[in-house]
């Protein structure tokens, strides 16, 4: 059978990574623990057992563009307007996000978790969800309770006021 790693990989093509200095993990550290959110994001989903999906997600929100575009140009990933047409206020600024391409989540982690001081143990719990799930057969739905825990897990320490 063929691991979930090996799936995307014969879909995607070899996944090349990156390497940060420790000034570029340093920085990004810095701006996931302030401006960002790591976490394991759930979807519903009826072609699973469980009925969810899920996947590991690290993001960074800002006003200013050109800070996103620079964590942009570090890892692999993307950045997006993260406001909706209807509930603009005039008096808002617009906001960016970064997101950080999945198959690229667990390097990125891996490099700048030494570093992490408020979001670690998110971290800690993301990396154990991909390598769990790089691993897992594909149709294999028997880790989804890990999945779950673990999202759960995230989701108590991303809760807001905690």
């Amino acid at each position: 059978m063929t691991t979930q790693s090996e799936r995307i990989t014969r879909q995607l093509g070899p996944f090349g990574g990156f390497t940060l200095t420790e000034g570029e993990a340093q920085w990004l550290a810095c701006a996931i623990d302030s401006e960002g959110c790591i976490g394991i994001w759930r979807q519903r989903d009826g072609k699973h057992a469980s009925g969810f999906k899920y996947r590991p997600a690290v993001q960074i929100t800002n006003t200013n563009f050109d800070y996103l575009a620079h964590a942009r140009s570090l890892i692999d990933g993307y950045v997006v307007v993260d406001q909706h047409p209807k509930n603009v206020n005039p008096k808002h600024k617009v906001c960016y996000r970064a997101n950080v391409n999945q198959r690229a989540v667990l390097g990125l982690l891996e490099q700048i978790s030494p570093y992490l001081i408020i979001k670690k143990r998110q971290a800690e719990f993301v990396m154990q969800f991909c390598k769990a799930t790089h691993a897992a057969l594909v149709g294999d739905h028997s880790d989804h309770e890990l999945y779950e825990q673990l999202y759960l897990e995230c989701k108590v320490l991303n809760k807001r006021g905690s």
